[in-house]
């Protein structure tokens, strides 16, 4: 009867501690997604306030262009700073028309800047608005990847929690 006991309470000994490795297994799991997500996140972030700053740059250069009657080349230039980026690169997610998006801002401010002195004002008012307008469709889809990551977050938090509960429960 006493060995019966002993192989019980080894067993109850056995369970427990298995209950606590799967805890700490999901803990650190878990806290290892979340680090990673928002490290993804502060770089989102920078990357829309670099977008957020290109587009208020291209629309100041627009009123210069429409209240001076000339477009300088160095005044344009100045916006360039602000589409220096490396390629997203996601774990979860598809960031492949962010990149895109980002590919075709560069290749239209080329454009525009080897094109400027022979663009009409007008013309010239023209590309600069598509651009602004590609540069909204750009901040939309940092946006909208931010809001995924977040809910990706939140539903991470919330299995980790729940399977936590249940362990503690068994």
């Amino acid at each position: 009867m006493k060995i019966n006991l002993l192989f019980h309470s080894l067993s109850i000994t056995k369970v427990i501690s298995t209950a606590c490795l799967l805890i700490l297994i999901i803990s650190a799991t878990h806290i290892l997604n979340v680090i990673s997500i928002y490290n993804n996140q502060t770089k989102n972030y920078a990357a829309i306030s670099s977008l957020i700053e290109l587009k208020y740059a291209a629309h100041n250069f627009l009123l210069e262009v429409k209240y001076t009657q000339h477009s300088s080349q160095s005044a344009f230039e100045k916006l360039s700073p602000f589409l220096i980026q490396d390629k997203l690169t996601h774990h979860f997610f598809d960031v492949a028309e962010i990149n895109k998006s980002h590919e075709t801002l560069k290749d239209e401010y080329l454009s525009i800047q080897k094109q400027l002195s022979n663009f009409s004002r007008y013309r010239l008012e023209y590309r600069l608005f598509s651009f602004v307008e590609n540069i909204d469709v750009a901040i939309k889809q940092y946006q909208s990847l931010l809001k995924k990551e977040s809910n990706l977050i939140t539903a991470s938090e919330l299995i980790a929690f729940f399977l936590i509960a249940f362990c503690s429960l068994v």
